[in-house]
Parts: structure tokens; sequence; C-alpha cells
């Protein structure tokens, strides 16, 4: 009976150095984007039935390999990382807009407005001096190119969101279809009873950075199945990935409302998320409290522009 002995000994032994490589492995991928920590779950072994004596213990062994993961805090992290997406966009824009207005400083509207009225009153004490009607059609001129310069800048940024816009839909699309690879990779191995925990890993990774480009939700049935839609729509249905598309781009002064369909031409209602904030961006003309986009301020820009010209021409015939 000495090899009962022997054997439930280097079932320990065994038992420990899967555990030992589980934390190597874990302390390996401590700086891994993505990575879930891993523990091993240990069990007793089948005991063996001695006669007159009863259950003779067998030793331990590792049943399985278990991802440390909290499904709850997946979809409160999700939840959050698309409102961090959509506001991380304003906010960048808004700072380039900041940028773009430069006030207050030497280039902005208010030093040229100030510029061209004082070149006025001067030019009013002394309407026949040649020197100050000269530098009053120089300021003016100044002042209109100032004007063009910042129309033709935020028309600039309309078209550099339209281009994200582009480029986010393309990244949602590769991203989905990464899932769906992943999807059938970890339903064929764990089909077999193996833990694909690695794989669960890559796929969660991805999962995070679309829900920071749109709103999503996420589920997994009791069988395996892996699904993502996006508004109650399927993106990820396992196996299979119905694309997106962009309508709606906008170059130079066309004011078309940007909006994201699904190939048969249905409409995605966009909540949240990087490509809500660049939608905003683009659609937001600040009407009924609505989000005050490049839109608004090329349109407020045109409003002041035309309402100052005409003053001016009224005042000076």
């Amino acid at each position: 009976m000495s090899w009962i002995g022997f054997n439930t000994a280097v079932s320990g032994f065994h038992a420990s150095q899967r555990s030992l490589y589980t934390a190597n492995h874990n302390i390996t991928n401590a700086n891994t984007e993505g990575y879930s920590r891993q523990e091993t779950v240990q069990q007793s072994r089948t005991p063996m039935m001695l006669t007159g004596t009863g259950m003779l213990g067998t030793g331990t062994e590792v049943s399985e390999i278990n991802r440390v993961r909290d499904s709850y805090i997946d979809f409160k992290f999700r939840a959050e990382n698309t409102a961090q997406g959509e506001w991380e966009v304003k906010r960048d824009s808004m700072v380039e807009m900041e940028r773009l207005f430069n006030e207050p400083s030497e280039s902005s509207f208010r030093k040229y407005t100030d510029d061209f009225f004082i070149s006025l009153e001067t030019l009013s004490k002394n309407p026949s001096d040649y020197a100050s009607r000269s530098l009053v059609r120089e300021n003016a001129m100044a002042l209109t190119g100032h004007f063009n310069e910042t129309a033709g800048r935020l028309y600039k940024q309309r078209e550099e969101t339209n281009f994200a816009i582009e480029t986010k839909v393309t990244q949602i699309n590769d991203l989905a279809k990464g899932i769906r690879n992943l999807n059938e990779q970890i339903y064929e191995l764990e089909l077999g009873d193996i833990q694909a925990n690695d794989l669960r890993d890559n796929r969660g990774l991805l999962v995070d950075k679309l829900s920071k480009m749109i709103n999503i939700n996420v589920n997994e049935s009791n069988d395996g199945k892996f699904d993502v839609s996006i508004g109650g729509i399927t993106l990820v249905n396992h196996i299979e990935v119905r694309e997106i598309k962009y309508n709606g781009k906008v170059n130079g002064q066309d004011d078309t409302k940007v909006s994201l369909e699904w190939e048969n031409g249905g409409k995605i209602n966009v909540k949240s998320g990087e490509l809500k904030g660049y939608f905003d961006l683009i659609n937001g003309d600040g009407e009924n409290g609505t989000y005050r986009g490049t839109s608004f301020y090329i349109d407020r820009l045109d409003q002041f522009a035309n309402k100052f010209v005409e003053r001016m021409n009224d005042v000076h015939r």
C-alpha cells in the first residue's frame, strides 16, 4: 500500500506546480492590457474504498483555472467608458475651438475690431486726411480677412471631424469582426471542456475598446453564445457580423446632418461614445438646447459678419 501514499504526495506536488505556473503567468502579464488574474481551483481526488477500513484519500488535483473577473464591474465600466469617450471628444474639440478664436490676444476678433473702430474715430476728426482713410481701409481688410480665415478654419475642423467619424466606423467594423473570430475560437475550445481564459481576455479588451466608441450592450447566454448589440439591434450575433456605415459626409459648406446606418439602411441610435461626441460637433446647432457644435459657431460667425457688413454699409452710404 506504500504506492498509495507515494501517489498522494505526488498529486500534491503536481497541484502545487500548476499553481506556481498560474502565479508565474499572472506576474508575467501584470502589465498586459486587458489581462485578468487567474487562479487555480483544487479538489480532492476520488478516494479508495478499503474493506473493513472505509474511504482512503488519494490526494488532490487541479480541477480548473478560472479568470478572476466580475461581469457586473465589466457592465458598469463599459457604461462609464462610453460616456468618457463622448466627453473626451467634446473637450478636445472645444479646446481646439478656443485656440481657433484665440480670445483675448493680438490676433483675435476683439483686437481687429478695436483697431478698425479706433481708425474710424481718428478719421472722423479729419475726414479728408489720406493717411487716416488708408488706415481705415487697411484695418477693414484685416478684419474681413480674419473673418474669412476663421470661417475657413471652422470648415476645416468640421471636415476633420467628418474624417474622424469615417475612421471610427471602420474601427468599429474591424472590432466586430475580431470579436466574431474570438467567439468562434472560444466556443470550440470550451465545448471540449477547456477554459479559454486568455482568449476571453482578448475578447473583453476588444469589447472595452468598442464601448468607448459607441453605446453597446453585451450578452452571453448559458450555452456560450456571445452577442453585442447597439440600440437593441445586433452588431455581433456570436459568429455573424452586421456591419455599419456612415451616411452624410460633409465637405466645404455642406450642412448635411450626419448619421449612422446598418447595411440595410436602418438608422442607428447613437446615444453616447466617441461617435456621439463627433456627431454633436457636426450636427449640434444649439437649437432647442441642443449641443453647440461646429455648425453653431459657423452660423453665429456668418450672422455676425453679415450684420456687421450690413450696418457698416448703411452708415457709409
